[in-house]
């Protein structure tokens, strides 16, 4: 359903460069009409936080919940909303701070490119957060040691287990910001638990040191009820091919919806 709303803006050469779920709506058959929210909001009036004076944030009672069935789900209207800092896919940017910091994608830290991509990022890094309820990102700032930037670069190489290609550092404005000329890069195997190195195009300054974690690990280490193992391969093969590094290889809001992934949800 979101998908679908990319696929209509991304056809007009719009990106949303805000996909996130404060953003994603649900539509509420309970108070289709405005007389009935009226109503409603006259029997129940915001609460005003007595410290702050800031109205209390009041959710609207619906039909759907976590027993929600995926055959109920399809009869959803989803919307996509706040174009605020929406921007035409043709042009330069109006400005470079796109995108909520855990989902932002590579090109937007390295200033590498432009595009619809950039939401296919964010729907992949979406899909991890409401499986388990984390974002998939956590990057942390280290100080005087790296940056909060860098050390998401460090994540999205280990989470993805890819790495900044030629073309890709090519075309990134701020490569010299994060990454060396070339040099060696060691990595622990997750299996033999050996060290290994690798020449890459550029490694980054400051963070030398990566250690893999594949998506379907990081999801089963959340111990989700209910979430099965079919579950987690399907959904990590989903999320995995939003995620390329190079935004110029990742599908798009049109090929997505065709993911097996997708496909099974919707015939239950």
């Amino acid at each position: 359903m979101t998908l679908n709303a990319l696929k209509t803006i991304h056809s007009l050469n719009i990106v949303h460069t805000d996909v996130k779920l404060d953003n994603i709506l649900f539509a509420n058959e309970r108070f289709a009409l405005d007389s009935a929210l009226e109503k409603y909001l006259e029997e129940n009036p915001s609460q005003v936080n007595p410290d702050t004076q800031i109205p209390e944030s009041q959710p609207i009672p619906n039909e759907w919940t976590y027993e929600t069935s995926a055959f109920q789900a399809e009869r959803m209207t989803v919307a996509l909303i706040d174009f605020g800092h929406a921007e035409w896919t043709e042009g330069t940017p109006l400005g470079d701070g796109f995108c909520p910091l855990f989902l932002r994608p590579p090109e937007v830290l390295l200033s590498s490119g432009f595009g619809t991509a950039i939401d296919i990022w964010m729907i992949g890094c979406l899909t991890f957060e409401l499986l388990v309820g984390r974002s998939l990102f956590h990057p942390e700032d280290g100080g005087d040691d790296w940056s909060i930037d860098e050390d998401h670069l460090a994540k999205m190489m280990e989470l993805t287990d890819q790495r900044f290609s030629t073309t890709i550092l090519d075309r990134a404005k701020n490569r010299a910001k994060y990454f060396d000329a070339e040099g060696e890069v060691s990595s622990v195997n997750a299996k033999d638990k050996q060290i290994h190195w690798c020449k890459l195009p550029g490694n980054l300054i400051n963070i030398k040191d990566l250690i893999p974690v594949k998506i379907e690990k990081a999801m089963r280490n959340y111990n989700i009820p209910g979430l099965s193992q079919e579950d987690i391969t399907e959904s990590a093969d989903f999320i995995r091919s939003c995620l390329h590094l190079d935004h110029e290889k990742r599908p798009t809001a049109d090929e997505l919806v065709k993911h097996s992934f997708l496909m099974k949800a919707f015939h239950c």
